[in-house]
């Protein structure tokens, strides 16, 4: 994929060699009728990650990310010296392992998130796409998340919405990379809201914070039933585009967001409303 440049071989013009986002590869007859490639990477890897995820769950070895131009890459049991598998091709974007084995969630640039199905080599069985229909408009690489308490929903938030489907367990996989509009639901938010960042927390009332690309923070409460939206950018005061936010496991009114910044600081606190009382 993106290939940055052509080199010829100075004697043969049947053998051509390029430099891509993949490495180094080399074909020996351009004009063959089937055209076969070859790498020459030799154990170099040429690869960007935008996103990483681990099996916290299980405790396992597996990790897995996504990446620039080079799909989502998994690893089955953390070994350097072996191969990768490719559940999933594209710009690799955010991934999820799932405790209701032996699924994983992908996703590409922009639009196009997939559960797939994982033999015990980490090889892709069966997939489907599963994203719903909208006209909003996505990040090039664009956050979502499993809810911690319960693999079978998961969080969208896209500009100016937040989906969610409780029932991903009911998703039938045929091999379609068509969008999944069953079982989705979605709460309104700002228009010009365009979130970069979602966290949940872990406890029974499924908080959700939402993190935007200027640095505005949305606490939503109960959001299958009466949602609450709260704007509590103010109560952070950091500038930039959110990175990502972490809530505290013991307490899901106090979070710690990264800001994406230059020359300014990039962690911040919310304080909760018990730290308020204390002091």
């Amino acid at each position: 994929p993106d290939l940055q440049t052509i080199v010829f071989h100075p004697t043969n013009s049947k053998i051509i060699m390029t430099g891509s986002d993949g490495g180094i590869h080399q074909s020996n007859d351009l004009y063959a009728k089937n055209v076969v490639w070859n790498s020459l990477n030799n154990n170099y890897s040429s690869t960007q990650f935008y996103t990483l995820a681990i099996d916290e769950k299980k405790l396992s070895n597996r990790i897995m990310g996504g990446l620039q131009d080079n799909g989502t890459l998994l690893s089955i049991n953390g070994n350097p010296s072996e191969s990768w598998t490719l559940p999933m091709s594209y710009d690799g974007g955010y991934c999820a392992f799932s405790n209701t084995e032996p699924y994983i969630y992908a996703s590409k640039q922009l639009d196009g998130i997939a559960k797939i199905e994982l033999d015990s080599k980490g090889e892709r069985i069966n997939w489907k796409r599963i994203d719903p229909v909208t006209s909003a408009r996505y990040l090039f690489i664009n956050p979502y998340l499993l809810d911690p308490n319960d693999n079978n929903t998961m969080y969208l938030p896209i500009t100016g919405e937040l989906w969610w489907n409780e029932k991903l367990k009911d998703i039938v996989l045929d091999g379609t990379f068509t969008q999944q509009t069953k079982d989705w639901n979605k709460v309104s938010l700002s228009t010009n809201f365009q979130p970069s960042a979602i966290a949940v927390s872990e406890d029974s009332k499924r908080t959700i914070y939402l993190g935007s690309t200027t640095g505005a923070i949305l606490k939503i409460e109960n959001i299958k039933s009466t949602p609450i939206i709260t704007d509590i950018t103010n109560s952070i005061g950091g500038r930039g585009y959110i990175n990502s936010i972490s809530i505290d496991p013991s307490d899901p009114d106090r979070i710690l967001t990264v800001f994406s910044n230059y020359n300014t600081c990039l962690l911040y606190t919310s304080p909760s409303p018990r730290d308020k009382r204390q002091s």
